[in-house]
């Protein structure tokens, strides 16, 4: 399917952006932790490996995959979405590690503002929510931005309505 899909376009993509995901909450004693794992597997892992295969067959210039920044600490209220996040950390390194591919950046927001997370979290702040208008705007500079190498891992840290977008190392 993806080579029907790429064989006019090589040449004429500039970049691929990932943001698909969702959360699942659920500790190592959850009952069904290996259900919630499989499945923010398929919803967070998944995708990114296409965005990453596209990417590539695409001959794109930048890919931008999306984490979250509670894989920089432990999730033990929520294993399995740790786990899959942590994957596409993982995944954003190897794709930068590899020479064909191309110039990856993984961002690693806190909450996305969504209509889905409105519904699952009503009464939140979401002042410390970051609008998909503004991550959007960010993943398209990062197709000019030289000084973000490929391999980086950026937070996105919303407070008050107004986003920092932050490298990380690890």
């Amino acid at each position: 399917m993806l080579e029907i899909v790429t064989e006019n376009l090589v040449d004429r993509i500039d970049a691929v952006y990932c943001a698909a995901g969702s959360w699942q909450g659920g500790s190592i004693a959850s009952d069904d932790l290996l259900s919630t794992s499989r499945n923010m597997w398929k919803v967070n892992v998944e995708p990114s490996i296409m965005a990453a295969q596209l990417a590539l067959r695409l001959q794109a210039k930048l890919l931008v995959l999306t984490s979250a920044k509670a894989i920089l600490h432990g999730t033990p209220d929520m294993v399995g979405y740790g786990m899959a996040k942590q994957a596409v950390v993982h995944l954003a390194k190897s794709l930068a590690a590899d020479t064909k591919c191309p110039r990856t950046v993984c961002v690693l927001p806190e909450v996305i503002d969504t209509p889905a997370n409105r519904a699952a979290m009503p009464g939140a702040d979401t002042s410390r929510w970051t609008g998909l208008p503004v991550l959007a705007q960010y993943y398209w500079g990062l197709i000019d931005a030289a000084d973000v190498p490929s391999g980086s891992l950026i937070t996105a840290v919303t407070r008050d309505g107004q986003t920092a977008f932050n490298p990380v190392a690890m």
